[in-house]
């Protein structure tokens, strides 16, 4: 939900506003969680039950999944300075998870390697 906030930040929901906003009243308390808890009620609302819908596989996800696999691995991460738990990029663990799912070895420098993007450019 906060990825998906943060990407589509957009009128005239401005879910990042709505969720920051939530997070600075804290009604549900201060500690970390709290804090992430209200940011959720206040996007998401404050329902009694919390279930998953299901998931839909579409050869949109499945390509998507595929195509960072083999040519566009994306090495996010999570630091140490943020309210998540740390949860740093790990090469190896992605390469392993990419050849027990698709038998492929993903290429990470692939992107830069065929259409560039070592040097800056300045735009005027």
């Amino acid at each position: 939900m906060y990825a998906a906030a943060a990407q589509y930040n957009h009128p005239p929901e401005y879910p990042v506003n709505v969720i920051c906003n939530g997070i600075d009243e804290a009604s549900f308390g201060n500690n970390i969680l709290d804090k992430i808890y209200s940011g959720v009620v206040a996007q998401k609302g404050n329902g009694t039950c919390k279930i998953n819908n299901p998931t839909n596989i579409s050869e949109t996800s499945v390509g998507w999944e595929w195509q960072t696999c083999s040519e566009m691995v994306m090495p996010f991460g999570i630091g140490n300075d943020t309210m998540f738990q740390p949860d740093p990029f790990d090469l190896k663990r992605f390469v392993e998870k990419c050849e027990k799912e698709y038998d492929i070895s993903p290429r990470p420098h692939w992107i830069t390697t065929y259409y560039g993007g070592h040097r800056k450019r300045k735009y005027t």
